[in-house]
């Protein structure tokens, strides 16, 4: 049995459906030992638990950035243990929220523009209040105005895909903004994220050199919807290129099927020891 563990978690700070208090609350149920806040572009949920001060578990101040290498590949990537404060951290979260802010403007523009659908001034602006407004809450409101049935009707039918006119975050600026910020950068789910459009074995590995040149230091080796054939070879990775071991569930509420401590969807259970990045981290 291994450890219960988690570090890849995301709130309503971002695009989770809970709340950090709440995310807190559904850790301790599970058990969890350890784990990190992982929203994307904001540390406005760490910040709030932070400020709990859970002493009952460990917890890790996490960021993701949502990136894409010369605008060609995804390229998610996780920063583990910094202060939220840090002024290098708070250049390039301003940064992020920058492009997913003009990202975000670009898709209204591109649904008004090709398909027809306008949001009144209070909708936009309820969206745009949000520390990181994307798909996800552009999913709900289309759900919400009637133009689709469901969110994934929403994501086939008009998000997925979408030109954002070349908007995005290069990954190599957030990896060397982590370091400075003495932080740990991370590869999130280097396969992907859809089982359908996985990324073959052979281009993780050329991308893996890549972005190590770039300063990451870690791979999401364990992954809730990973095999264990897939962990294997990306732990085999990590041994290669000397980079530490991470995990997490990606887990989102209601958003996603993963739920808390969930890092394979083979059952693996990686014990503390094997996510090095663990004993990588100060605190």
């Amino acid at each position: 049995m291994g450890a219960k563990v988690d570090l890849h978690m995301h709130s309503s700070a971002s695009d989770g459906t809970d709340t950090p208090a709440g995310l807190l609350e559904r850790i301790r149920e599970d058990g969890i030992e350890c784990f990190a806040l992982t929203d994307h572009d904001t540390f406005d949920g760490v910040r709030e638990i932070l400020e709990l001060n859970p002493e009952d578990v460990r917890f890790i101040p996490g960021i993701e950035f949502s990136c894409r290498y010369r605008d060609k590949w995804q390229c998610h990537v996780l920063g583990y243990g910094i202060d939220p404060d840090n002024s290098f951290m708070k250049r390039a979260v301003n940064m992020a929220q920058e492009v997913r802010r003009n990202k975000f403007l670009a898709r209204i523009g591109v649904l008004s523009m090709d398909h027809g659908i306008y949001f009144s001034k209070e909708e936009i602006d309820s969206l745009r209040s949000k520390s990181c407004p994307g798909k996800p809450h552009l999913a709900d409101l289309l759900v919400e105005k009637g133009c689709v049935q469901n969110t994934r009707e929403a994501y086939d039918k008009y998000l997925n895909g979408m030109d954002t006119g070349g908007i995005h975050l290069e990954p190599d600026p957030m990896i060397r903004a982590i370091r400075l910020a003495g932080g740990i950068p991370v590869w999130a789910h280097p396969f992907g994220e859809k089982e359908s459009s996985f990324t073959p074995e052979d281009v993780v590995e050329a991308r893996v050199k890549i972005l190590k040149q770039s300063g990451l230091k870690g791979l999401e080796c364990y992954y809730s919807r990973y095999s264990k054939e897939q962990t294997q070879f990306l732990l085999d990775l990590a041994d290669r290129y000397d980079l530490l071991v991470s995990g997490g569930s990606d887990y989102h509420g209601t958003r996603k099927k993963s739920v808390p401590g969930m890092l394979s969807k083979d059952g693996l259970e990686p014990s503390a020891e094997q996510l090095t990045v663990l004993a990588a981290l100060k605190n």
